[in-house]
């Protein structure tokens, strides 16, 4: 499996008024950290752009364990956990840096390959498939059917479907 890693800190503009981060921006941690991951093998933005092919996300789950405040840094570990040729499912883990590394939520997304003027999915070539999985033995198998568990009564869990996770007009301050 691929992964990569980034920290990121809570800026008081991502709090709500009890200082918690607010939903969305788990998902900016995850995007950004993922971006980074892509363009470290070759599939920046301006690249998939110059391919006319970019990324939709087509559905997310979040766990919240524990609430992340203001001034605390995070360290986001994304995990390419499956790829097909044409859609990919993507794992992140979000902890509290050492020495506690209390995880503090964690998230899935599948997200397919898309043309940049339809929107319809497009399977990467052969070599571009390779090329982004770093030929890392054969490809991750993505499961059919439901591939999340049921919601636990413990935690809040939500659901998004749809475009959007990967935006590249969404600033980061992640590093």
């Amino acid at each position: 499996m691929l992964t990569h890693t980034s920290i990121c800190r809570v800026r008081h503009y991502e709090c709500d008024g009890y200082g918690h981060v607010n939903n969305a921006n788990y998902l900016r941690y995850a995007q950004e950290t993922a971006l980074s991951a892509w363009a470290a093998r070759g599939f920046s933005l301006a690249r998939l752009a110059a391919m006319g092919r970019g990324w939709q996300s087509q559905a997310i789950d979040i766990e919240y364990l524990r609430p992340l405040m203001y001034g605390e840094s995070v360290e986001v570990r994304v995990t390419l956990v499956g790829f097909d040729g044409q859609a990919a499912r993507l794992a992140a883990e979000f902890s509290l840096p050492i020495p506690t590394a209390d995880v503090i939520a964690r998230t899935t997304a599948d997200v397919v390959f898309v043309d940049g003027a339809s929107r319809q999915r497009r399977f990467l070539s052969q070599m571009e498939g390779s090329r982004f999985y770093l030929n890392h033995g054969p490809f991750p198998v993505l499961q059919t059917g439901p591939p999340y568990p049921a919601p636990g009564r413990s935690c809040p869990r939500h659901r998004r479907a749809g475009p959007g996770l990967f935006n590249a007009n969404w600033n980061s301050n992640c590093r």
